[in-house]
């Protein structure tokens, strides 16, 4: 394997492994973490004791730019103190999509074609992130 990206979920990694062209996929194994820690706890071993370079692909969980700075932050403390010389990266995701459907509200409604009360956007938004 020339490298790794891990990911928090399946869908994550269904999501990364459509966005790499085939050109690149080869050597490139795409795996799925149980989890945010998991996913880090896999990375660290991966830098560790393969010496593979990494890329840790997670959700940032916040459109605050000073938060997901000091996460990407703390993330590649936690990676540089395995890595050693391996190369690896960290990258968030910021959920802008999400955010815009929540914000204004009337964004999912259009998309749905219904008027939703905060219950049912909340639970449209997360089938919607499932998909």
């Amino acid at each position: 394997m020339n490298a790794y990206i891990v990911v928090e979920g399946e869908a994550d990694a269904d999501l990364i492994r459509r966005l790499i062209s085939a050109e690149f996929s080869d050597g490139i194994a795409v795996v799925a973490a149980d989890g945010r820690s998991s996913a880090v706890s896999l990375s660290r071993t991966i830098l560790g004791a393969r010496q593979t370079p990494t890329a840790l692909v997670v959700d940032s969980d916040t459109t605050s730019d000073a938060l997901a700075n000091e996460q990407k932050t703390t993330l590649n403390d936690l990676l540089r103190s395995a890595a050693g010389a391996t190369p690896y990266l960290v990258a968030l995701a910021i959920p802008e999509t999400e955010a815009i459907l929540f914000s204004a509200p009337e964004v999912l409604e259009r998309i749905i074609g219904a008027s939703l009360n905060a219950t049912d956007r909340i639970s449209v938004g997360a089938r919607l992130r499932a998909t």
